[in-house]
């Protein structure tokens, strides 16, 4: 008894699903320490630490002396709502992207549907 299907097309459809899973291993998903480098996208959302608190914003632009940042659960657009805290305040930052985490949604979900399409 092998272990290896014997078609050529199982084989093929085994592997594309593994190198599926492989790349969507790739992706980081989750909040990562970052540095004091500007964000490349009003998207990515920061946890930021100073004074024992914690708040958690979008939007965020760093500048030499000062970060800011809009809320988490208020629009991009509102302007009015941004907070500002000095970098000499600050104890710790936090990143995540939300594009990881719908990613790697979609390749699990594309994962469920193929497997319940192909079962036998």
């Amino acid at each position: 008894m092998s272990l290896i299907p014997s078609s050529g097309f199982v084989s093929a459809r085994c592997a594309s699903i593994a190198l599926l899973l492989l790349a969507a291993g790739c992706i980081p998903v989750g909040w990562h320490r970052t540095d004091l480098t500007p964000p490349r996208s009003r998207l990515i959302q920061f946890k930021v630490w100073g004074h024992g608190n914690v708040e958690r914003w979008h939007a965020v632009i760093i500048n030499d002396d000062f970060i800011s940042g809009i809320p988490y659960k208020m629009s991009l657009d509102c302007d009015s709502c941004r907070r500002t805290i000095a970098l000499t305040e600050v104890d710790s930052l936090r990143a995540a992207s939300p594009l990881g985490a719908w990613v790697l949604m979609a390749v699990g979900a594309t994962a469920v549907v193929y497997g319940v399409i192909h079962a036998k």
